[in-house]
């Protein structure tokens, strides 16, 4: 249902290629990471590479090891990379060894071991939602915190070494921070983190190295340029794009340069769209993006929609229509995950599959499309994002097939979708799972949980 778009949209697609398979090789290594919110900066929530794990093992897995990190894990999935996992609860963000490779020490020998360094959130509002996932890249963790009335963008030193005190746990003070309100989470590309602030109705672009446009103690940033937006999404990076959905006003997913360069312009910088993409309805998630398709969840109407993330023919004056659409069975803010030549919805406690490519189980006249399984998810999981790697999806506290196969059945009458079961879940509830090198993670309300096979 796509069109041709020249010889600029081939180049575009095989830098991506190029970056993919390089992604891919790290993976079967067994170097694989879990970075930030959906995995990676184009929010695909897919973890390439391979895994011992499979659907006819999951019940061997087994919970060998504990990090304590106080009540509030339960609601906020891991970030894990370089030997340590990063976590947050309302009180802390914190690192703590991912494995129990490194044993506490002596005088520490106890149940749970304590994380390796955090920090603290005293220093600001008394009141604090449940943050965003920790995003850890060029040896910084950025976490965005929220309260009723502002938040912060707050730079932590990922190794619990720089502006930190005290040893196992390590108390560590921000490296810098920068008035963000946001409801989503931060992302990266370049060296430049972006959020959009839900305050302030703008997407901020920040010096990740807390240089340009940062002073004072303790330092404090500007960012570097703003765009008027109004959302609560995590921006996207598809090629030199950074892409933001509106969650009020005109529904569309709006496309800045990544660059803050062109359609830009005046002191401080403010950017204009670029490119303007119309949704059916505003999106409370994120847009995921792959091979150069981007899937994003709308509300009123329920749906979700693809729309063409290069969007190189997309004039704010002229916006794009979706490539194609299908409906969800109830609403979310959540971010589909794209993996597997499948697209991964979850809504209000319904995990909902597409074709990615929108054409299986969908109307080439109509662009529009069918579900080609589902299955209840317990609980409300109404703003959990899923995470698809080895052949699996995981939401919540559960894991499924990916292929929708094994433990699947058709449903009556057909051509309802097939329906299926989890094949494993953990006794504590808590957010999404993260698979990394054949070990699954999990939030519980007293820290990190660590499983794996015997």
């Amino acid at each position: 249902m796509q069109t041709k778009r020249g010889a600029g949209r081939v180049l575009v697609r095989a830098v991506r290629l190029v970056v993919v398979l390089a992604v891919v090789t790290l993976g079967l290594t067994g170097c694989q990471m879990w970075t930030q919110f959906m995995g990676n900066p184009a929010l695909t929530g897919a973890q390439p590479g391979s895994s011992r794990l499979t659907t006819a093992n999951l019940n061997q897995l087994q919970a060998h090891t504990d990090q304590a990190t106080a009540a509030g894990m339960d609601q906020i999935q891991v970030s894990v990379t370089g030997g340590l996992v990063y976590g947050a609860t309302r009180e802390r963000v914190f690192g703590s060894d991912d494995r129990g490779r490194q044993l506490c020490p002596a005088e520490l020998a106890l149940p749970l071991c304590p994380p390796r360094w955090m920090g603290e959130f005293d220093d600001y509002e008394h009141h604090i939602y449940v943050p965003s996932q920790p995003l850890i890249a060029n040896g910084v963790l950025y976490i965005l915190i929220d309260d009723t009335s502002s938040g912060f963008l707050l730079a932590y030193d990922a190794d619990g070494v720089t502006n930190c005190t005290g040893a196992w746990p390590a108390m560590c003070a921000p490296l810098w921070r920068a008035p963000v309100a946001s409801k989503g989470a931060a992302n990266i590309a370049g060296g430049t983190v972006y959020v959009t602030d839900a305050l302030s109705g703008q997407l901020k672009a920040f010096d990740g190295a807390g240089t340009v446009g940062c002073s004072g103690v303790p330092r404090t940033c500007a960012p570097r340029w703003t765009a008027p937006v109004h959302s609560w999404s995590t921006p996207s990076i598809s090629g030199d794009r950074v892409l933001v959905p509106t969650s009020e006003g005109t529904p569309a997913v709006f496309a800045y340069d990544l660059a803050g360069v062109a359609g830009c312009g005046g002191a401080p910088v403010t950017c204009s769209p670029l490119a303007t993409i119309s949704l059916p309805g505003i999106s409370l998630g994120s847009v995921s993006v792959s091979e150069g398709v981007g899937y994003v969840q709308t509300n009123m109407p329920d749906q979700l929609v693809a729309i063409d993330a290069d969007a190189v023919n997309c004039p704010q004056a002229t916006p794009c229509a979706p490539l194609w659409s299908a409906d969800l069975p109830s609403p979310s803010w959540s971010t589909p995950a794209v993996g597997n030549g499948r697209v991964y919805a979850a809504s209000q406690s319904v995990l909902t599959v597409f074709d990615a490519r929108g054409l299986e189980s969908c109307n080439p006249s109509t662009h529009r499309c069918g579900a080609l399984w589902q299955t209840d998810v317990p609980g409300d999981y109404l703003g959990h994002a899923p995470m698809v790697s080895a052949g699996l999806v995981f939401i919540g506290p559960r894991i499924y097939d990916a292929a929708g196969v094994v433990g699947c059945v058709p449903a009556a009458p057909l051509p309802a979708p097939i329906i299926c079961r989890p094949l494993w879940s953990p006794a504590d509830s808590g957010p999404t799972l993260t698979l990394v090198d054949d070990h699954v993670y999990q939030g519980t309300a007293l820290g990190v949980r660590v499983y794996s096979l015997p």
